[in-house]
């Protein structure tokens, strides 16, 4: 169960939803951001909860 405060990271690279369905001559645009660098990312027990 997620609970306030929670971080959820995921690769949507191929991933795409909405509530109605598409069109198929609807226009999608999907944004990926990628994050670089050399510090890993920290894990849940790492992560301070929301207050």
């Amino acid at each position: 169960k997620w609970e306030q405060g929670d971080m959820v990271i995921w690769d949507n690279h191929g991933t795409m939803h909405r509530a109605l369905p598409y069109s198929d001559t609807s226009r999608r645009e999907m944004h990926r951001t990628t994050i670089a660098g050399t510090e890993p990312v920290p894990g849940p027990d790492k992560v301070r909860k929301a207050a």
